[in-house]
């Protein structure tokens, strides 16, 4: 007979509660870089033998990254999973009726915004229906003392400190810089539940922002942590519209993390048969042609000939030695390819972004319809990838072009 458990307070999981601990102390910190062991053990508690293991773990799900004998920083696949939360978010969808009745009562822009770590980014909007429009972009942080949206973080945010020392940059000749000044007038925002911001940001913009409260009163809220090194976003867009408008196929952009590549945005393509890029998705590194810029360019990926690769359709790569032999071809031209190896249907061309230090911070993307990219048509579009990537990588302090010896 099964003995039943009398009905009491859950118990805590101690490893996983260190482990969370880790996390937390990961997306608190400043640090850019990331924090060593040690500090961590020390910020929850632990010695660094207990830290060291509970990052390894953390590592091995890519909940956590790091160079080889570098510090930690949170790993990119939480990116794939607040993608998955956001898809579900229910403000978003609760406040996206209200979003278009704000548009047709007042005929202007109407904007959804999550405050984060002291700044508020973009995260739905409805455009104006007139020919004259102010476009929000999504993922744009908010200035925080020049935007209507940011004075509502600073004035509603539970975590959100004004210092009286704070250097408060000049946009416009109306942007507040005195933090005294900014001080009061974010009293009246608070008292108001209302805050302007009339030519603070961009000298011919206006805007009105009001706080969205949760159970508790508070701001409601989602961290942005990780999406806050995504910066390269902003600076590659225009060069995935340019793709698109030179190749007629969707263009992406994704980010590499701990051995895979996360697409971060896409432009798809104007025909009527378009393949559709999923932001969030890791790439398959074996399978994908962002995935094999990712193992060819990443310092931190190492790939063991005992590995195992699954087959996703016939033309699949799965053995170990083809594979290595394949990424030196893409170091060596720049370009890496996947044509029916994750989709039967789908043929994909990808390009490393490279950052100041040579690194790979990016990888520039091109998908279609295999019928529709057949090798003649792959070797034409190269030149315009190299070029958006190069670009990109110049644009973030980079050498610009791989030196490939196709190139």
């Amino acid at each position: 007979m099964t003995a039943s458990r009398a009905a009491g307070p859950r118990r805590e999981v101690g490893s996983v509660a260190r482990a969370v601990a880790l996390l937390d102390a990961l997306g608190e910190s400043e640090a850019e870089a990331g924090l060593g062991v040690n500090e961590l053990a020390r910020r929850i508690g632990v010695n660094p033998s207990t830290a060291s293991r509970l990052l390894a773990t953390l590592e091995q799900a890519r909940l956590v990254e790091r160079a080889p004998g570098g510090p930690y920083r949170l790993g990119l696949k939480l990116v794939a999973l607040s993608d998955r939360v956001l898809a579900r978010l229910d403000v978003r969808e609760r406040a996206r009726p209200w979003l278009v009745m704000l548009v047709e009562e007042t005929g202007e822009t109407a904007t959804l915004s999550i405050p984060g770590a002291g700044e508020a980014i973009t995260v739905d909007f409805v455009p104006a229906p007139s020919s004259v429009v102010s476009m929000a972009r999504l993922g744009r942080p908010s200035v925080s003392h020049a935007t209507a949206a940011g004075k509502v973080m600073l004035a509603f945010g539970d975590d959100v400190a004004l210092s009286r020392e704070s250097e408060l940059t000049a946009y416009t000749e109306r942007t507040i810089t005195d933090p005294d000044a900014l001080v009061r007038s974010l009293a009246v925002v608070r008292e108001r539940g209302i805050a302007e911001a009339v030519g603070e940001r961009e000298p011919d913009l206006a805007a009105m922002a009001a706080p969205v409260l949760g159970r508790a009163g508070e701001l409601v809220a989602l961290s942005d942590r990780v999406l806050a090194r995504l910066d390269v976003r902003e600076r590659a867009r225009p060069w995935l519209v340019m793709l698109v408008e030179e190749t007629g196929e969707t263009a992406t952009l994704s980010i590499p993390g701990a051995g895979e590549a996360i697409t971060v945005d896409f432009v798809p393509a104007p025909s009527s048969v378009v393949s559709m890029a999923r932001l969030g998705r890791p790439s398959i590194s074996h399978a994908t042609a962002a995935g094999k810029v990712m193992l060819a360019f990443g310092a931190d990926v190492a790939l063991s000939r005992e590995s195992e690769l699954t087959a996703y359709t016939e033309r699949t790569v799965t053995d170990p030695d083809t594979l290595v032999r394949s990424l030196a071809v893409v170091r060596e031209r720049g370009i890496a390819e996947a044509v029916g190896e994750r989709e039967p249907d789908l043929a994909a061309m990808a390009a490393p972004v490279l950052g100041r230090a040579g690194e790979l911070v990016a990888i520039i993307g091109l998908q279609g319809p295999a019928g529709r990219l057949p090798s003649s048509k792959r070797r034409a579009l190269e030149a315009p990838l190299r070029r958006a990537a190069a670009e990109v990588g110049r644009l973030l302090g980079g050498p610009g072009a791989v030196d490939s010896g196709s190139g």
